[in-house]
């Protein structure tokens, strides 16, 4: 709840993730692509993970 609510009175909405968590698959969701701005991590991740980022309006940084 706190997660969301957090990006629901955002206006600039980032994600802080390490590049194993683009391969995490879990079924826990709190957030879906429109409904964040970019991604900050510390390495790229694969190129097809980023083109789906990218086409769906996330920066990755």
């Amino acid at each position: 709840m706190t997660k969301k609510a957090a990006i629901a009175s955002s206006r600039h909405k980032y994600l802080v993730m390490e590049k194993d968590k683009f391969y995490f698959n879990d079924s826990y969701k709190f957030a879906h692509f429109d409904d964040i701005d970019g991604i900050i991590t510390d390495s790229m991740p694969d190129e097809a993970t980023a083109k789906k980022l990218y086409s769906a309006g996330v920066t990755i940084i």
